[in-house]
C-alpha cells in the first residue's frame, strides 16, 4: 500500500481527500492515480469537494493525455479514451448543483426541514441564550393598553 494514499471505503464529510477519491474513482490503493498530497493541494485552492474533485479529474485527464493510442497487429489500445472519460467526469462534477454529484440523478443536495419554536424550551433557547441574537420587535399583548407608549394610536401625540 502506498504511504501517501488514504481511503476509508466510506468517507464522511470530514474526510475531503476520501470524498475526492470517491468522486473521481481513485479508490484502489494498489494502483493510485493521485497522491493524498496532490489532492490536498487542490483542496487548499478549492475547498468545495465537488469542484476539487472536478479539478482532480482534469489533472487525471492531463496525465492520461500523455498516453497515446497504440496498435500492434490487430490489437488496439485506446488510451485517449481514459482522458476523454475524465474530462467528461470533470464537466459533470462542475455542473452538479449540490454537494453530491449525481446522487439521485439531479445533482441537487437533499435538505431537511427544521421547525423552530415548537416547544417553550426551544423558544427560550433561541431568544435568551444567544446574547448576540436580535430580540423580537413585537411582543404578545404590546397593544393591549391604549394610552401607553406601545399603542399605535398615540404615536401622533408623542414628541
Amino acid at each position: 500500500m502506498t504511504a501517501d494514499f488514504s481511503y476509508s471505503g466510506a468517507p464522511g464529510t470530514d474526510e475531503p481527500v476520501g470524498l475526492v477519491r470517491l468522486f473521481v474513482g481513485d479508490t484502489n490503493a494498489a494502483i493510485p492515480i493521485l497522491t493524498d498530497g496532490e489532492i490536498e493541494a487542490v483542496l487548499s485552492l478549492q475547498p468545495i469537494v465537488t469542484y476539487a474533485a472536478a479539478a482532480c479529474a482534469d489533472l487525471i485527464a492531463a496525465r492520461f493525455s500523455r498516453d497515446v493510442d497504440m496498435a500492434i497487429g490487430k490489437t488496439r489500445i485506446s488510451l485517449s479514451q481514459k482522458a476523454d472519460a475524465y474530462r467528461t467526469l470533470a464537466d459533470r462534477l462542475r455542473s452538479a448543483a449540490g454537494d453530491l454529484p449525481g446522487g439521485d440523478g439531479t445533482g441537487i443536495a437533499t435538505a431537511s426541514m427544521f421547525v423552530g419554536g415548537t416547544s417553550v424550551d426551544a423558544r427560550e433557547d433561541l431568544l435568551y441564550e444567544d446574547s448576540d441574537r436580535i430580540k423580537p420587535q413585537f411582543t404578545l399583548g404590546q397593544d393591549d393598553n391604549p394610552g401607553t407608549d406601545n399603542h399605535l394610536d398615540d404615536l401622533d401625540s408623542r414628541d
